[in-house]
């Protein structure tokens, strides 16, 4: 132990400096690759505690010195783990050495294992976590100037869609007047809409993206405010889609709603 302790202690410290640096990352990196730092890193500790500590006290404990003459019996189940220990080890070297003798072959089963592990990789979903998404947020503007009490009585529209409409799944409703994803002013508002347990909406009709679809049909008939409503992401920071990023400039006053709509026929 005088001898490996520090090698030890070394490796761990080493080892913890890389991954618990990946727990300060940012953006999606960090989201992704924080909790598997910190998991690593408590792994790490408690089996160099392990290696330190409980080791050497079990080896100390197993490995007593036997007195002149001693041999070895087999009794019990001691002696049957002995033997199956044994039969298992002849086996396995017996099954190495006809591997290789016959690589070749093996070879190619290998990368048919490859080939249908890929294959099963591209099959599966290409999302990273997989996540129930359970609360929808509905953002909504109004073009500017709008009054804040104007701002509110379309929030309570809103409100009251989710509680009568789909109040068979949906728990609470929060509306917020005066601010939104898209800016803050007396025109935006945000509404964050909480549902049920899943156990209490069964069906893929009161599922977070069928609600979603069902309340951003309904707002799409409000002609006197542009309000949508969207599921929010698996992971925080990592959003809903990606892809590319657009800017419209507003060259002919047009207007917001009007850019807006133009907008989503572009997006369309």
């Amino acid at each position: 132990m005088n001898q490996i302790t520090g090698a030890l202690v070394g490796i761990a410290l080493v080892l913890s400096a890389v991954f618990v640096s990946m727990a300060f990352f940012g953006g999606s990196t960090g989201v992704i690759y924080r909790q598997f730092s910190i998991t690593i890193v408590s792994a790490m500790i408690l089996s160099v505690l392990v290696a330190i500590i409980f080791t050497p006290a079990l080896c100390a404990t197993l490995l007593q010195p036997v007195e002149k003459g001693h041999q070895e019996k087999n009794v019990g189940s001691s002696g049957g783990s002995t033997a199956y220990s044994t039969l298992a080890t002849a086996g396995n070297s017996s099954g190495v050495g006809y591997i290789l003798r016959r690589g070749g072959r093996h070879f190619v089963i290998y990368l048919a294992i490859v080939g249908v592990m890929d294959s099963c990789l591209h099959a599966s979903p290409d999302r990273f976590y997989r996540m129930r998404i359970k609360d929808p947020i509905c953002p909504g503007h109004h073009p500017s100037g709008t009054p804040q009490k104007y701002t509110q009585d379309v929030l309570d529209r809103m409100n009251e869609y989710f509680l009568t409409k789909e109040g068979a799944a949906v728990d609470s409703v929060l509306t917020v007047a005066g601010f939104s994803f898209g800016g803050h002013g007396q025109s935006s508002g945000l509404i964050f809409v909480r549902l049920k347990d899943w156990a209490e909406r069964p069906g893929a009709n009161n599922r977070v993206q069928a609600i979603a679809k069902r309340a951003m049909s309904h707002f799409l008939q409000y002609r006197d405010a542009l309000a949508f409503a969207f599921a929010p992401p698996a992971a925080i920071e990592l959003g809903n889609a990606t892809g590319f990023d657009f800017e419209l400039i507003d060259r002919a006053n047009v207007g917001h709603a009007k850019l807006m709509k133009r907008g989503t026929n572009c997006l369309r």
